[in-house]
């Protein structure tokens, strides 16, 4: 048995990497876009091909093609892999920027098989758009995925300082705290994606974006321009944010968070729960809803007038293949609240049917 595993131990190596290969491809299939006899026909030539490089390396090393030279895959599989991926032009275009998954672009709906058709208008949208517009011009793009690691942010602005790059393109992190006495000119796109988000703090979102950008032309000698694009410039918060106009704002926001009882008038809590399972979530939520009901609706909670809605998804369903459901408390602020809140997470976590999920509070958040 040892001189069979010694004579053959190359054949066999190749054989467990070869179905080693067929079982990572197989399981990325999907997001690799491939049929399952594709799988099988680029993993036995991935191994060909390495077979191959050793014995060409080891040929114009020594002339014998009969020895092996490990240098010949160190260097021809990246060439073969850098080929491989122009020839077969895989796109892994789609990105959750919340927990990192990548699919290709898909041509045809999954469910339908009907032709896909590319809409949007984000960051490397407007890019294309603008290199069409001004083809002689440089074109800075910022946002996560240019971006990158942890000090880029920092050197695409160096960048743009230092090779005076005519046109910056971002999303809000070009807004804050930046100081360039030549820039006079300030577009903004679409100044009502974030006025009407599920949050109370959208109008004060906006209008401090607004209002940062708008700062960011004229910082020099020059005189700037700010341009908003919108869908509702009558609307109050747009129109304080353009004038620069802090206190009708301030005044303004105050009137509607007391209308509507939100923080600094009353506590707002989110109840969060997730888990793999949708229903299980569901489930878990609705039992939550009904209990906070029935114990608000009685002493000491009842003088608090406390509202329970709910439940509903939250903003960003499903992250990292867990579901997310969530429940509110509005309620004015007290201790008793906030101890009931706390006892109810503890309670959560002791039923059994709870098992598998998981639920977190926040009290007033910001997202």
């Amino acid at each position: 048995m040892m001189a069979w595993l010694q004579t053959n131990s190359l054949y066999l190596l190749l054989t467990v990497g070869t179905i080693f290969n067929v079982f990572w491809l197989y399981r990325m299939r999907r997001q690799l876009q491939m049929k399952w006899y594709a799988v099988l026909i680029l993993s036995v030539l991935h191994t060909a091909i390495g077979v191959c490089s050793v014995k060409v390396f080891a040929f114009l090393e020594s002339g014998d093609i009969g020895n092996m030279s490990l240098f010949g895959g160190v260097f021809f599989m990246p060439l073969v892999y850098w080929a491989g991926a122009k020839l077969t032009k895989r796109n892994l275009g789609l990105v959750c920027h919340y927990c990192g998954h990548s699919e290709a672009v898909m041509t045809r709906c999954s469910e339908c098989g009907g032709l896909m058709k590319r809409v949007g208008s984000g960051t490397q949208k407007v890019e294309q758009e603008l290199l069409a517009l001004f083809p002689n011009v440089k074109v800075l793009r910022m946002d996560a995925d240019t971006v990158g690691a942890p000090r880029g942010h920092e050197a695409l602005l160096h960048k743009f300082e230092e090779e005076k790059i005519p046109i910056l393109l971002g999303t809000q992190m070009v807004a804050k705290g930046l100081d360039f006495e030549n820039v006079t000119l300030v577009g903004v796109l679409d100044a009502d994606l974030s006025l009407y988000a599920q949050n109370y703090h959208a109008a004060e979102r906006t209008y401090s974006l607004l209002a940062q950008v708008v700062g960011r032309a004229g910082r020099g000698e020059r005189p700037g321009r700010a341009v908003i694009q919108t869908y509702h410039p009558e609307n109050e918060v747009i129109q304080s944010a353009a004038r620069q106009d802090y206190e009708t704002f301030y005044q303004n926001e105050l009137r509607m968070r007391a209308l509507r009882r939100y923080p600094p008038f009353a506590d707002l809590f989110t109840l969060t729960i997730s888990g793999l399972e949708e229903l299980r979530v569901i489930a878990a939520a609705r039992t939550l809803c009904d209990a906070l009901r029935c114990v608000c609706s009685q002493p000491p909670l009842k003088e608090l007038e406390v509202e329970v809605l709910g439940p509903a998804g939250a903003p960003v369903v499903k992250v990292n293949n867990r579901y997310r459901y969530c429940v509110y408390l509005c309620g004015r602020g007290s201790s008793v609240l906030r101890r009931t809140v706390s006892e109810y997470l503890l309670a959560f976590y002791a039923r059994k049917e709870n098992r598998g999920l998981d639920i977190f509070a926040d009290c007033n958040a910001l997202q």
